[in-house]
């Protein structure tokens, strides 16, 4: 039985025996055998090896909290161990303690459950013997599972020696502990330092930037598909408020960021699905999905998002089959159209998620010429269609009232007309969008709007003879929002006093012809159609044929069409209608050619594309095919090579024959059909660049390069290319995103040359925006906000130039200031129109705070100082009937800071009003709400009567006021902190260190709930100028000063010119609480000027930037004061102090500043020294090793004198 238990261990080394003898032989042998192994540090391949001997070195945690436990370690060598005998000690699991532990006996020769106390007596145990060698727990060596009389529980495992350690382990800590008891606080301080740092950062899974970790894969990948995490993350995004600055920009960075990560995934999985559309479902790596429906294409879903290939899917049975886009013959050109009319209604109806009705991102994959609609996948399993069809038209819904009416409201918002369908029971159903439209409830209880391809009215090709007549045409043109909204706002043409109704999107459709209403929701399209080609394309074609060459060279004709409504299939009719014969009409005429001919040329290489797919349908198709096909294509749009019949037919025929099936017969004149590339030739290279961009073809910079020095006959060649890319296009959600991250980044303390390019990249991304929305009314005046800030910035760095003249610099200033008050305008205006969260003119009148603060910084300081930065102190008054329109208390309080800065006696008035009556109504609000007042005022001052009404010079506001003001600011602090940021600047400006105080304890309140970065992020465009009211300085107002001081905070500039010290008794110990807190400046100040009689340069002494300071007349606090800054300074080689009385206690301070300093040359000139105070200073002097140079020139001397100067 103990044999074929042996076997069954699977031992390498057992033989096969016949008795208990010979198994005892080879038991021992193996036990021998795997002790070897395990003495050499062998137990798995994959771990390092470790040599006998090696120390484990233990970390400073580690080692102070180490303690014995129950495991007691052993802490002698092995004969050291007491055999026999008690012990004062005890032991839980017996071990090295002798004294008759719970789980071992007294003595050591008997048996014990868990072994016995000495392993050096070989009796038999339950769980092995103490034998070392032949223990399952294993012995005090470190060969066992569970190590043996080690540190375990009591102090640390040791790795590689058992995994509860050996009795070597506590011998290591107890050395090492008293290494570690040898050194300094420093030494400590940095080991500690260098093994957090090791044990964060040398994994190499852990980022350099942050505590982040790389994430495990997830297990099922079938979890991944299916999710709805895009779709969750949306509309948590979306639902973000936007109250606060702050909050505006973690909103808009997450939906950034979401898109961005969307648009990237959709990018991979969508070249894969296109590339392997040919191959068999069985090959292919994204298989499809049947989801229903029909006009949407093939369908796919991967990582959670859905796809759907834009095909011309085929309807109909029998000899009545034909295409849904292209009628008798697919066409996947206007299935991509309809494709893109989805994207168009997804941004159209995405603008209405706060009526609870949810349009999911979208975005369009173009890739070898076919596209792609991506969106997340939705929660609609276990929901409910509620609305429109999903069986073209057999089952119809509008079951949910509530989605009805926010149908009915979108509808009337955008000028479509409720209208009836029947379904196939014909049965009768009023909707006010496309049948095919579809809205649902998800399983999450929210309302969803899908398949938004004809979410606007077709347009009537009966009325649109200039295009080739397609009957199918009302599923892929469709009439453009901006056209819709026009027909909103004017009179029918022969009609002046009425407007035309709201349209049909089932007009002159089957889905539409069911209903009574039918034969009249065809008649208004068909009117729309006419006034938009008889009215409104004529006009544009006016406007656009006067504009000048160098106008058109900055535009986008299809951006300039869009913005009137007209679709880019009418840009023939728009060119037909220019009919002058001046330069402008010339250049309106070639701008809208050479628009057509790269429109054109970019659907030919779009087909040719799929035709090369097509070509390798049991394979994915060849990059190097593809790329020599593109390489042909391009040379053919260069006319490369002029005697090849293939450029001329493709000239002559394919390219001039596709233009006028895409934009009509009149699109072209005669001599064009004949000779159309000689009307482009000069723009070929614009045309290029068009198509490789439109198609996602790269283009090597050197041979972009050539081509732009070539013109036309540039020939390209294999390597000038590179593979062909996915294109993108996407909501314009994610633009806007974009655009206002950026744009509350230059609100939020963007300065100079990084703010003038988060301006301008800002302004950029909201024009993109416009691209694909330019009815966004919100985009439009932010995207004028945002280029006339730019304009403003612009003024002030002409203002900032060196040297310019002081009237000039102020005519610059006023220049900048009136268009920040018309981007103000601008914002007021917006901010009465819609009605949302947001508050820009909040934000803009933030921005003009800041401006103004940063010119009261500059060298022309005091020519401002009256108007508090302001040009003029008419922008002032206007500014502050902004901030009463707003009704805003958190603006209040920061315009009563900024309004405190100033010196004019009628702003000052304002700030008392404005204060009086925040304070009035804190106090009804504390009497009303019951709040009590919190506890801030530790520095408060003791003086007076509960009527104290003391003035202080800086603010004139009375402490009974500003107390009442902190008092309900304070109990309401967690609304938002930036209440109390407001706050501690408007007692930063009054003149009151008792004030300065209290806005000190608030910094230290701010600095404890949130993070320095935070912080000095809300301190960034307001840092602190404190300025010491005109009076004397009473008992305890010194210690609040040097607190200020001390303490972290944003102080910038301590102006103590106003400071009246009495020379008196408490002279020395004003001077010096102050002297003190300037030697002791705390880490991360950016204090940088001390200004009394003279302007101590603090921040550039304390980052050791000056090596020579020279100062004459100074008083004797500021003596001491300067030498205080120099205690902790070792950049100075060079100081002169000239025609300064110094007395003793002055040269007790220099002597003090220069101890220990490396000082080269010392000047005291003039400075009325005697004996007492030389003696004083040549004490010091002497101990300076590196001075090379005294001079002491004009003073008056006695023998002593000389004697010390001698000695010296």
């Amino acid at each position: 039985e103990r044999y074929c238990l042996w076997r069954a261990m699977e031992d390498p080394y057992a033989i096969e025996t016949s008795s208990d003898e010979e198994f005892e032989v080879v038991r021992k042998e193996y036990v021998k055998k795997k002790q070897e192994e395990k003495t050499k540090g062998k137990g798995s391949q994959y771990r390092a090896f470790v040599p006998e001997g090696v120390t484990v070195k233990y970390t400073v945690q580690e080692l102070e909290s180490f303690k014995p436990g129950n495991y007691t370690p052993l802490t002698g060598p092995p004969s050291e161990v007491k055999t026999k005998g008690a012990s004062d000690k005890k032991s839980m699991y017996g071990g090295i303690d002798l004294s008759g532990g719970n789980y071992g006996s007294v003595d050591p020769t008997q048996d014990s459950n868990y072994g016995a106390v000495d392993p050096r007596i070989g009796t038999k145990s339950n769980y092995g013997v103490v034998d070392p060698n032949d223990s399952n727990y294993g012995g005090i060596t470190e060969i066992g599972n569970y190590g043996g009389v080690s540190d375990a529980y009591g102090g640390l495992p040791m790795e590689g020696k058992g995994n509860y350690g050996t009795y070597s382990a506590a011998r290591d800590i107890l050395v090492q502990r008293e290494e570690l008891s040898k050194l300094t606080a420093m030494e400590r301080d940095g080991r500690v330092r260098y093994e957090g740092w090791k044990k964060n950062r040398e994994t190499a899974d852990i980022s350099i930037f942050s505590d982040k970790k790389i994430a495990e894969p997830i297990a099922s990948d079938a979890a991944i598909t299916r999710s709805t995490w895009w779709n969750k993350a949306f509309i948590s995004a979306q639902e973000m408020p936007e109250r606060t600055p702050d909050e505006v920009l973690a909103k808009y960075r997450l939906l950034s960021k979401l898109s961005t990560d969307f648009i990237e995934i959709a990018k991979v999985y969508g070249r894969t699905v296109i590339l392997e559309y040919f191959l068999k479902r069985d090959h292919q790596t994204i298989s499809t999905m049947r989801l229903g429906g029909v006009a949407g294409g093939t369908k796919y879903i991967v990582r959670g998002i859905l796809f759907k290939l834009a095909i011309d899917p085929q309807i109909g049975h029998g000899n009545r089959k034909s295409y849904v886009y292209g009628g008798a013959t697919r066409n996947y050109e206007y299935a991509a159209k309809a494709a893109g009319h989805e994207l168009k209604g997804a941004i159209n109806m995405h603008k209405y998620y706060s009526k609870d009705i949810y349009v999911p991102m979208q975005a369009l994959v173009d890739f070898h010429g076919y596209r792609l609609v991506a969106m997340p996948l939705l929660p609609l399993k276990g929901g409910k269609l509620i609305y429109g069809s999903k069986d073209t038209g057999t089952t119809i819904h509008h079951d949910d009232e509530r989605f009805n009416q926010c149908m009915k409201e979108i509808a009337e918002d955008l000028h479509l007309a409720g209208h009836e369908v029947r379904d196939g029971k014909g049965v009768r159903h009023h909707i006010y969008c496309a049948g095919d439209v579809e809205g649902h409830i998800g399983s999450d209880g929210r309302y969803y709007l899908i398949d938004l391809a004809r979410a606007f009215p077709p347009e009537s090709f009966y009325e649109t003879r200039h295009l080739r007549r397609n009957r199918q045409a009302v599923f892929f043109r469709m009439l453009r929002p901006e056209f819709l909204q026009w027909l909103k706002k004017n009179h029918r043409p022969n009609k002046p006093k009425e407007q035309l109704p709201p349209l049909s999107c089932d007009a002159l459709t089957n889905w539409g012809q069911g209903g009574k209403d039918a034969k009249e929701h065809n008649n208004r399209v068909r009117e729309a159609t006419s006034i938009l080609v008889s009215k409104v394309i004529p006009e544009f074609a006016n406007i656009f044929e006067q504009k000048t060459p160098r106008q058109l060279r900055d535009i986008q004709v299809s951006e300039e069409l869009h913005r009137h409504g007209i679709n880019v299939r009418h840009m023939g009719l728009v060119r037909f209608l220019i009919n002058g014969e001046d330069e402008s009409s010339d250049a309106a005429r070639r701008a809208l050619l050479v628009s057509m001919v790269g429109r054109t040329l970019k659907n030919l290489l779009r087909r040719e594309m799929r035709v090369e797919h097509d070509a390798h349908k049991k394979a994915q198709p060849s990059d190097h095919d593809s790329r020599a096909m593109v390489v042909e294509f391009l040379n053919l749009v260069t006319y490369a090579n002029p005697e090849d019949d293939n450029t001329k037919d493709f000239w002559e025929e394919t390219v001039p024959f596709g233009l006028m099936k895409r934009f009509g017969q009149m699109a072209l004149s005669a001599v064009e059909r004949e000779n159309l590339f000689a009307s482009i030739k000069d723009d070929v290279v614009k045309i290029v660049k068009y198509v490789v961009s439109a198609t996602g073809v790269q283009v090597q910079s050197t041979a972009m390069r050539t081509l732009e020095e070539t013109g036309a006959g540039f020939e390209f060649v294999s390597v000038d290319l590179g593979a062909l890319t996915v294109r993108i296009k996407h909501m314009s959600i994610i633009d806007y995103a974009t655009a206002k991250v950026l744009s509350q980044e230059a609100y939020q303390g963007g300065v100079g040359i990084a703010g003038d390019r988060l301006l301008s990249l800002a302004r950029r991304q909201f024009n993109r925006t416009l691209q694909s929305d330019p009815l966004n009314d919100v985009c439009k005046s932010e995207a004028s906000i945002t280029r006339l800030r730019i304009v403003a910035r612009k003024f002030e760095n002409r203002a900032a130039i060196p040297g310019l003249d002081v009237r000039r610099k102020a005519q610059y200033f006023m220049l900048s200031d009136e268009k920040l008050f018309q981007a103000a305008t601008v914002a007021s205006r917006q901010q009465k129109k819609v009605q949302s969260d947001s508050d820009d003119l909040a934000s803009m009148i933030r921005a003009i705070l800041t401006t103004w603060t940063g010119r009261r910084r500059g060298k022309q300081a005091d020519l401002f100082r009256r108007c508090g930065g302001a040009s003029h102190i008419s922008y002032v008054r206007r500014l502050i009937k902004f901030v009463e329109s707003t009704r805003n208390r958190l603006l209040t309080l920061e315009l009563c800071a900024f309004l405190a800065t100033c010196r004019d006696a009628t702003l000052v008035r304002h700030l008392r009003h404005f204060v009086k009556e925040i304070a009035t109504k804190t106090k009804k609000e504390i009497e009303t709400q019951g709040i009590p007042p919190m506890e801030i005022k530790q520095a408060s001052s003791k003086q007076g009567s509960k009527g104290n009404s003391q003035q202080h010079t800086g603010l004139h506001l009375s402490e009974e006021l500003v107390h009442r003001l902190v008092d309900k600011l304070w109990s309401n602090q967690k609304d938002d902190p930036r209440k109390l940021v407001v706050l501690s600047n408007l007692l930063a400006a009054t003149g009151s260190p008792e004030f300065w105080m209290q806005g000190i304890l608030i910094c230290q309140a701010l600095i404890k709930e949130h993070k320095k970065d935070a912080f000095f992020r809300w301190y960034r465009g307001s840092p602190w100028n404190l300025v010491r009211s005109q009076t004397a300085l009473r008992a305890e107002e010194s210690a609040w000063i040097a607190n200020v001081i001390m303490e972290l905070s944003p102080l910038y500039i301590l102006d103590l010119r106003g400071l009246k010290i009495k020379n008196d008794r408490n002279y020395d110990r004003h001077v010096q609480k102050i002297a003190g807190a300037l030697s002791s400046l705390p880490d991360g100040t950016i204090f940088a000027e001390l200004k009394s009689n003279h302007t101590l340069p603090v921040q550039k002494l304390r980052a050791n930037e000056l090596e020579e300071i020279d100062f004459k007349q100074m008083t004797k606090h500021d003596v001491v004061w300067l030498f205080a800054l120099l205690i902790n300074n070792r950049s100075v080689q060079r100081i002169t102090i000239s025609h300064t009385d110094l007395d003793l206690r002055e040269c007790e301070a220099i002597c003090k500043g220069i101890k220990g300093h490396t000082i080269r040359e010392f000047t005291l000139r003039g400075c009325d020294i005697d004996d007492r105070e030389l003696k004083c200073l040549c004490g010091e002097l002497s101990n300076i090793s590196k001075l090379e140079v005294l001079r002491l020139p004009q003073n008056i001397f006695t023998d002593q004198a000389g004697s010390l100067l001698g000695n010296l």
